[in-house]
Order: structure tokens, then C-alpha cells, then sequence
């Protein structure tokens, strides 16, 4: 089974990650200090979101985001089914092509090595045939 991974996921820092937690401690404890609700429910949140995950993967269903919170996992699948439009849209650095899926009113834009993107290109018209595809500047 075919599995591509996106390459515009972002990964944070660590640098990023320590600040947060940091930043987060802080306005805990200044929420104590200062009786302040916001500080004391603001500040576990920003802990929290330095441990937050997410990646996106193509494979022959469609497209899934995986979401990894340390709390609950939550997966977001667009099958090949429902995906109306596919558009190329070609880049700078010719390693790279972007591809637009719509679904419905909504629209990803991800970012691909130029085989792969081929590859998943065929893989989604054959998959659903109504898909219209076209490429774009």
C-alpha cells in the first residue's frame, strides 16, 4: 500500500516547545499570584498546545491528518469519493509540485516531491473518475 507523506507539515522547534511550556508555567503562577481565572485556565492550555501534533498522509482512500493532542488522537479523512477538484499548481523549485484537493466549499493545499505528486494524482483519478483536474498557475 502507497503512502505519501505531505511535506508542508510543520514541525515545531524544540526551542518553540520549551518557550511555551515556559510562558505557560508563567502565567500559571502569575494567574495564582494575581487571583486571575484567565491566567489560571490560559496557562494549561498554552502547556498543552507545546505537545500538540499533527501530520498529513495520502494513501489509496484518500487523504487522512492525524491529530495527536497527548489527550485524544483525532483523524480527519477525505476520501478520494468526496473530492470534487484537483488542481497542480507548479512552483519555483521544480523538486516540488503543490496539489489544491476541494472538497465540498473546503480546500488543502499540499505541498509534494513531483514523482509522488504524479503518483498521487493517478491514484486519485482512478479512484473517483469525477474528480475534475486541471493545472494551474
Amino acid at each position: 500500500m502507497n503512502e505519501f507523506k505531505v511535506l508542508n507539515d510543520r514541525k515545531r522547534r524544540l526551542s518553540t516547545r520549551i518557550a511555551a511550556v515556559v510562558f505557560g508555567i508563567g502565567i500559571i503562577v502569575l494567574g495564582i499570584l494575581f487571583e486571575s481565572p484567565v491566567g489560571i485556565l490560559l496557562g494549561p492550555f498554552l502547556v498543552w498546545s507545546a505537545f500538540f501534533n499533527k501530520y498529513t498522509l495520502v494513501n489509496e482512500e484518500g487523504i487522512t491528518v492525524y491529530y495527536d493532542a497527548v489527550l485524544f488522537k483525532y483523524k480527519e479523512a477525505w476520501l478520494f469519493d468526496e473530492v470534487s477538484n484537483l488542481h497542480r499548481e507548479t512552483v519555483k523549485d521544480p523538486r516540488y509540485i503543490v496539489l489544491h484537493f476541494t472538497r465540498r466549499s473546503l480546500s488543502k493545499r499540499l505541498i509534494f516531491e513531483k514523482e509522488d505528486a504524479q503518483r498521487i494524482i493517478d491514484l486519485a483519478l482512478q479512484k473517483n473518475s469525477k474528480i475534475h483536474f486541471e493545472d494551474v498557475d
